[in-house]
């Protein structure tokens, strides 16, 4: 009886670790990851695509610092007829647009989700995505 209690408890013991680990590994992101996210899009959704961030930041002098780079690199992405761009915005109507700009207003107030990912080189990147009130305002494209 004994011998089987131990026996059991090994084999407890052993799928719970195999689970543990399964379950921990995040998903190796890629920079074709993200054409799926778009301005609006809510955090369910965004970490439905995307999985966790590896970084949430809520600081708002951290948050005011990435803000002013990234704004402009999504200035100069826009200016230059990007696509990945103009699929993050969507078919979004000029109404849309100037409430999602205005919530950048109170980004200080969310936060940014930071996720890591890999280029086309192979170099490990970071991506900043602004979330106000549970919902995507803008992402950085560097």
């Amino acid at each position: 009886m004994k011998k089987k209690l131990v026996s059991l408890l090994t084999v407890l013991s052993l799928v719970t670790i195999l689970l543990a680990a399964c379950g921990g590994k995040a998903k190796a992101l890629k920079t074709t990851d993200f054409d799926n996210v778009t301005m609006g899009m809510s955090v369910k959704d965004l970490e439905k695509e995307l999985g966790k961030p590896s970084k949430v930041i809520k600081d708002d002098k951290k948050i005011e610092e990435l803000l002013n780079e990234d704004t402009t690199s999504f200035v100069q992405e826009m200016a230059s007829g990007s696509k990945a761009a103009e699929k993050f915005i969507g078919d979004q109507d000029e109404e849309k647009l100037q409430d999602m700009f205005g919530d950048l207003d109170g980004a200080t107030k969310g936060q940014v989700s930071q996720y890591k990912y890999k280029d086309e080189d192979g170099k490990e990147q970071t991506r900043n995505i602004y979330i106000v009130e549970d919902k995507v305002i803008i992402m950085s494209f560097n």
